[in-house]
């Protein structure tokens, strides 16, 4: 695994960029550059939380909320895969691919608003992709803050 960094600047207040960034639909907006039915269940609002992160297939990863401090910094844990039905696999070789991978997104105070930062930790087959990705779903986020 390795781990990828983003950022971008928003012209925004911390508190609404938290909330587009983890709304449930504001989440479906930006993150439908990975996904085109890319969503979430769960909650992000205390730390030990589970989340299924759900693909227009139904199939996706099973996480948990590691650590969060509202409107400033959360880290997601990724814990294993879910099968086309959106249930949790057994570990398996290939499930494992993504456990114990972190994704984080941080707030940083900027004079015109903030610097949202993201990482997230990938194999070498993804990074291409993510690559690619990631800058245009922060760049959704940044419009979405900005409006």
């Amino acid at each position: 695994m390795k781990t990828l960094f983003y950022d971008i600047e928003i012209a925004a207040p911390a508190h609404r960029v938290w909330r587009v960034l983890l709304e449930p639909d504001s989440f479906r907006a930006w993150t439908k550059v990975f996904d085109p039915g890319s969503h979430y269940t769960g909650s992000f609002n205390a730390v030990g939380n589970r989340l299924h992160f759900v693909a227009e297939s139904g199939s996706g990863i099973y996480s948990e909320v590691e650590k969060l401090i509202p409107h400033e910094e959360v880290v997601i844990r990724h814990l294993g895969m879910l099968d086309n039905e959106g249930q949790e696999l057994a570990p398996s070789p290939e499930t494992d691919l993504w456990s114990g991978a972190r994704e984080s997104y941080r707030l940083e105070p900027t004079d015109g608003g903030v610097r949202l930062i993201a990482s997230i930790d990938t194999d070498e087959k993804s990074m291409d992709f993510m690559n690619d990705r990631f800058p245009k779903g922060l760049q959704i986020v940044k419009s979405l803050s900005e409006q």
